[in-house]
């Protein structure tokens, strides 16, 4: 017989049999083994991560899977205060994604990213710092339910941060003066302040105030002079380990066309002060030059 839509009779029958349905579906399902439901697909709430830095040691701290954004915060700054010695510990990222994972990018800034799966996470990152910088970022940890819970994993001290600082006459190297390349360098001062002021100080005696202008480095970074094999063109680059350092040369310099090689490599992190003339000629160079003429 057909059912008429408001023949009220069927529909309270109906509602009847549906209620019975539900309920022997929910026993059903209750009965079930433990994990047998998370198997068919279900994902589990994401675990609270955190991220902690301190200003004054070179080093990242970060911890996930705990059951609160309060208890990863907890958790990350303890870590950083146990292998620091401060008190001076911040929180610069938390939130509530499984996995976790950081990188220095070219500049020695710090960048992350966030996922509630690991798989392509690390490209991911990469990527982020390609498109920002146009070049990868060296990632140094990565931080989940099936790996390491905390980085580091266990106590390491912190080495204190160091500073460079780089001076010279830059202006006249983006108008194509290049009559003078130098550059005064200091590595490894104690704050960014002593950094720039001995840095200015080393080139405004030799160039004058107005000439110099001032770049920076901290970290535990390498700093990279070069220039390109012909004399017509020179830079310098900050990076996180020596062969990412020629790699960005390379990059740069093939984007300019120009073939480079490396003048001068040093770690900020060790203490010195020197200058370094971008304009120089070895002396095997010089004699080749005036064989040729």
């Amino acid at each position: 017989m057909k059912l008429h839509r408001h023949d009220p009779a069927r529909l309270r029958h109906l509602r009847l049999f549906r209620r019975a349905a539900l309920g022997v579906l929910a026993a059903t399902l209750c009965s079930l083994p433990s994990g047998i439901l998370a198997q068919q697909g279900d994902v589990p709430a994401a675990a609270f991560h955190a991220l902690a830095i301190n200003q004054d040691f070179v080093g990242v701290w970060m911890t996930s899977g705990e059951a609160s954004e309060d208890a990863a915060r907890a958790r990350a700054l303890e870590m950083c205060t146990r292998d620091t010695g401060s008190d001076a510990c911040q929180i610069v990222h938390s939130g509530q994604k499984n996995y976790l994972a950081a990188g220095y990018a070219i500049d020695g800034g710090l960048e992350f990213m966030t996922r509630n799966e690991a798989t392509g996470l690390i490209q991911a990152l990469e990527a982020k710092c390609t498109g920002r910088f146009g070049s990868t970022c060296m990632v140094i940890g990565m931080v989940g339910p099936d790996g390491a819970k905390d980085f580091p994993a266990d106590p390491v001290p912190a080495p204190q941060r160091r500073f460079g600082a780089i001076a010279g006459d830059f202006a006249n190297w983006v108008k194509g003066n290049h009559s003078d390349r130098r550059v005064w360098v200091v590595t490894g001062a104690e704050t960014r302040k002593a950094a720039q002021q001995a840095t200015l100080a080393a080139c405004e005696a030799e160039l004058g105030l107005s000439r110099c202008q001032l770049a920076e480095a901290n970290g535990d970074s390498f700093l990279l002079f070069y220039q390109s094999d012909m004399h017509d063109f020179a830079g310098f680059l900050s990076e996180q380990s020596p062969p990412r350092a020629l790699a960005e040369m390379n990059r740069r310099c093939g984007i300019a066309t120009f073939s480079c090689h490396a003048v001068s490599m040093a770690p900020v992190q060790q203490s010195a002060q020197y200058v370094i003339d971008l304009g120089a000629r070895t002396e095997s160079e010089t004699d080749a030059s005036s064989g040729r003429d």
